[in-house]
């Protein structure tokens, strides 16, 4: 169970670019059905059933999970054999399904030894992906560039094909997953034990990474989140005048860093000044909630295919993309079901989060949905919600005793 534990977290820094690489397919528009789920859902679809078979208390705390696997895939055979269409397998099982397992498989492990060796992973893993994406800045070449996963398919990036502004990749494919995943991962360490100097230097891995990715939402939400954190800790009457000065030092060597580093070009996207195309940005984002008054009380209720999503956009906007998971979410599966996902994922976030503080948690969940809000990740498949939970497994335990020695 541990070496399967070992082998989920580190496919979750396997983004649709490197598996494609390896052989396995995960996005495009002739993928196989087999590889169109992640290679982790496989392992804990069975470890999943293989715990609810031995563990009485697993079944338990886990039958949100086990309900929430059996609608969605109910669902899927109902709305292919009714309506003759199906709900986007990334949507329904990578983006839903998938993260719920992650979530229950790790309730099955309770020493702490454990729960710090995958906090160990992660830190690994967040480190070598923010270091490729920085040497992949420096050198404008990216190690696994995003034809890989998107060879066969209409997927297309034009700054990344025709602008100076470079956007790297890393382990994780798309810039704005990239950066949507890095951000949940900030905003966990932020919180965490670690020491304040560990803790913020890698926290500072992580926001250089975000500029390398030029991702605008993921920036700004992380740099106001830092601030939030920081001041928070300042009004902590219990905490000594020392830390204090040094966590404002350390702070202000942040700021230098950073603001050499956009001057350098890096996060280049925040300081564009194009009128036209940042105009025609918000008014999208606007617009996009209008979509709702082209749709019938029928497709509405239970959803429409892809290709009227598509129309549905161009109609509405003028283009073909929809920058919101959520109204991606009601316009693939209807708001019925959209409905019941969001319910049964309550008693999940509740359970996954339970040994956090409420600051900790509105914390964490605000620079997730925050970022997750400026694009459409949650609803293509990216396994930010699925890193959400392992994280949440990895740095809940928040007592001074346990600290990483990882520098040491």
């Amino acid at each position: 169970m541990q070496l399967i534990s070992y082998i989920v977290t580190a496919l979750l820094f396997m983004g649709p670019c490197v598996l494609a690489y390896l052989g396995w397919q995960v996005e495009g528009k002739n993928v196989g059905f087999i590889t169109s789920f992640y290679p982790s859902f496989y392992l804990l679809l069975l470890t999943h059933f293989y715990c609810l078979y031995r563990s009485k208390k697993y079944r338990q705390v886990n039958k949100p999970v086990t309900w929430l696997f059996v609608i969605c895939c109910t669902c899927y055979i109902f709305f292919k054999l009714l309506f003759g269409r199906d709900i986007p397998r990334m949507v329904l099982f990578n983006s839903i399904v998938l993260p719920a397992m992650y979530g229950s498989f790790f309730t099955y492990f309770s020493a702490v030894r454990h729960q710090m060796k995958i906090q160990h992973l992660i830190i690994a893993l967040y480190i070598i992906n923010s270091l490729l994406a920085l040497l992949e800045r420096l050198t404008l070449q990216t190690l696994f560039p995003l034809d890989l996963a998107y060879e066969n398919s209409d997927f297309t990036i034009a700054n990344e094909l025709y602008s100076d502004l470079f956007r790297s990749t890393a382990l994780l494919g798309h810039p704005l997953s990239n950066a949507l995943i890095t951000a949940i991962v900030m905003g966990f360490i932020l919180i965490s034990n670690l020491k304040n100097f560990h803790k913020y230097t890698l926290y500072m891995f992580g926001f250089v990474a975000l500029l390398c990715f030029n991702a605008r939402g993921a920036m700004l939400i992380s740099g106001l989140s830092f601030i939030i954190y920081v001041f928070y800790n300042l009004t902590n009457a219990k905490m000594k005048f020392s830390s204090k000065l040094n966590i404002v030092i350390f702070m202000l060597i942040c700021m230098i860093i950073v603001v050499y580093l956009l001057e350098e070009g890096y996060g280049g996207r925040f300081f564009e000044h194009d009128d036209v195309s940042e105009d025609d940005s918000i008014m999208a984002r606007i617009y996009v909630w209008l979509m709702f008054s082209y749709l019938d009380l029928k497709a509405f209720l239970l959803g429409i295919n892809g290709d009227e999503i598509e129309r549905l956009a161009i109609r509405t906007m003028g283009m073909i993309h929809v920058e919101n998971w959520l109204i991606l979410f009601i316009l693939n599966m209807g708001i019925i079901l959209t409905i019941a996902v969001i319910l049964f994922f309550i008693p999940i976030f509740r359970q996954s989060l339970k040994n956090y503080t409420i600051f900790q948690t509105l914390f964490v969940l605000g620079v997730c949905f925050g970022v997750a809000s400026t694009n459409n990740s949650l609803a293509s498949g990216v396994q930010a919600i699925s890193m959400f939970m392992v994280c949440a497994y990895a740095f809940k335990y928040n007592h001074k005793d346990i600290i990483i020695r990882l520098f040491n």
